[in-house]
């Protein structure tokens, strides 16, 4: 009996080890990949193709690469590439090893392009710039190129290469016929290859285009799916064309649906929207909300969930969330995840999104020490309300100026008349300068008191109070306000309202 249950324990074990191997085999390891381009900071499109690619890997325990294709030499900028990995790491997009630049990978690019040209699917062309620039110009031929070079004898290109007479590498695409492409999103799609021209492989600079180095690159890499935007679908079939002509096998695609503006256009900077990463953080966005905002652009989980963290994310992310038709970037929306995000905050976590943007709107106010000044005090008052954190630089803006521009329509809609408010200011400006400490529970005492005196409501001081310090009808409260703002400063600016409307109110009476 004994032996025999050692036999059961062993087929029991070797069924358990062909399980796993069968489910191994069945479910490779995820790797997908974000390569961006370092011609300028990371685009908000680039971070939702970035996101998605993390979620789709992280959720499948799988990969997730960063390669910075930097081949396109000639529109490369300084320090673009670091910008790019901040950002990422601004987000908590953190990658799998080492980053992955192109253009340290050269050779591996010429191998595959000497095995096109050795296999006939790839050609020389010593087609001139000018000449390129004539025929896209005249509109005649399939975007701007006639295949002047495509049959050139082969002595001659073998002249025209002793001769060093500059030459791009151009894959030789079939001039007919059908193709079939997969997207796991889109599903299938057919294409004429008369809708191509012999797209450019290698640049005359010895540096490959985006359409081989990313094919390269994702086969040595191990890629096995690739999230992308639909911009790339029109070019779906040359990198199909090139997996065959390769022997590669190809990842599996999911394009992405476009995001585009409330307008229905593409995102502006002249339109005076943002369009980077770097556009967000600026103006003082949270990355837990740009971050919520983009996943949500594309991809829905439910129609009754709003708020997801990047490990819930992470959790609910699948492929068949993904939207077949476009996004729309609502400002809107942002700004409501942003606010909840805000609201969120401790209040150490508040002042050092705080703290650098008021240090520069107010420079002589704001130290190097996080959270000792008074306006950095008085923001936390506003911080329910904030969308983002550059609203703080007009929310305070009281606080570096001492004389308030008072606008006519500062009044609109006030239940109190203008000469109300001026009697209001002349019991103000009495009861601040008689109160001491200047501390809120004293003021708070002092106007209470006031109000009992004078026989007026609350209201009536306070709204007064409100316009002439802030310059507005609205803020929080406003006694904490001034105490933040100091006594001699609070009765410079009654002072100051209190002389507009007698001037105002003088005015009224000569006519």
């Amino acid at each position: 009996m004994v032996a025999y249950a050692n036999i059961l324990r062993l087929w029991m074990a070797l069924l358990i080890q062909q399980s796993h191997l069968a489910m191994t085999k069945q479910t490779p390891h995820i790797k997908t990949r974000f390569a961006p381009s370092p011609t300028g900071f990371l685009h908000i499109g680039g971070l939702r193709t970035a996101l998605f690619s993390y979620l789709f890997a992280k959720k499948h325990q799988g990969s997730f690469l960063l390669r910075i294709e930097d081949t396109d030499r000639e529109r490369l900028k300084d320090g673009a590439d670091q910008d790019i990995l901040a950002a990422l790491k601004w987000c908590g997009l953190n990658w799998d090893g080492e980053v992955h630049w192109q253009s340290q990978r050269r050779d591996h690019y010429q191998k595959y392009v000497k095995q096109l040209l050795d296999e006939g699917h790839a050609y020389p062309c010593f087609c001139s710039r000018e000449r390129l620039l004539s025929l896209r110009s005249t509109g005649d031929h399939n975007q701007g190129y006639d295949r002047a070079c495509r049959n050139l004898p082969q002595d001659k290109v073998a002249s025209y290469i002793k001769e060093g007479k500059p030459y791009v590498v151009r894959l030789k695409m079939p001039l007919s016929g059908q193709v079939t492409v997969r997207d796991e999103v889109l599903g299938e799609i057919v294409y004429s290859y008369r809708e191509f021209t012999d797209t450019i492989m290698m640049k005359s600079d010895g540096y490959p285009t985006y359409h081989l180095a990313h094919v390269v690159d994702d086969e040595l890499l191990g890629i096995t799916h690739v999230l992308r935007g639909q911009e790339w679908l029109s070019s779906y079939p040359i990198h199909h064309f090139l997996w065959q002509k390769t022997g590669f096998t190809p990842p599996q695609y999911i394009h992405l649906p476009l995001i585009l503006s409330e307008s229905g256009g593409k995102l502006s900077k002249r339109k005076n929207q943002g369009v980077s990463v770097e556009d967000y953080k600026d103006l003082g966005y949270l990355p837990e909300a740009l971050i919520n905002f983009l996943a949500l652009l594309g991809w829905s989980y439910d129609d009754k969930r709003t708020f997801f963290s990047l490990e819930e994310l992470t959790e609910c992310f699948s492929i068949q969330g993904i939207a077949k038709s476009n996004a729309t970037f609502s400002l809107t929306k942002l700004n409501y995840l942003n606010q909840h995000y805000i609201g969120k905050l401790s209040q150490d976590s508040f002042q050092s999104y705080a703290h650098p943007i008021l240090q520069q709107a107010f420079p002589t106010r704001v130290t190097g020490q996080l959270g000792s000044s008074r306006v950095e005090q008085a923001s936390l008052l506003y911080q329910s309300r904030l969308q983002y954190f550059k609203e703080l630089e007009t929310y305070l803006s009281f606080f570096g100026s001492t004389d308030l521009a008072y606008a006519p329509s500062l009044f609109d809609g006030l239940p109190l008349s203008q000469q109300e408010v001026h009697n209001s200011l002349l019991i103000l400006e009495t009861l601040l300068a008689q109160t001491a400490p200047w501390e809120e529970e004293v003021l708070t005492h002092e106007v209470k008191q006031a109000t009992k005196a004078k026989g007026v409501k609350m209201f009536e001081l306070l709204m007064p109070l409100r316009l002439a310090v802030t310059g507005s009808q609205k803020s929080p409260s406003i006694l904490a306000l001034v105490i933040y703002l100091g006594k001699e400063s609070t009765l410079a600016r009654v002072k100051a309202l209190m002389n507009h409307l007698a001037s105002s109110l003088s005015s009224d009476e000569a006519e």
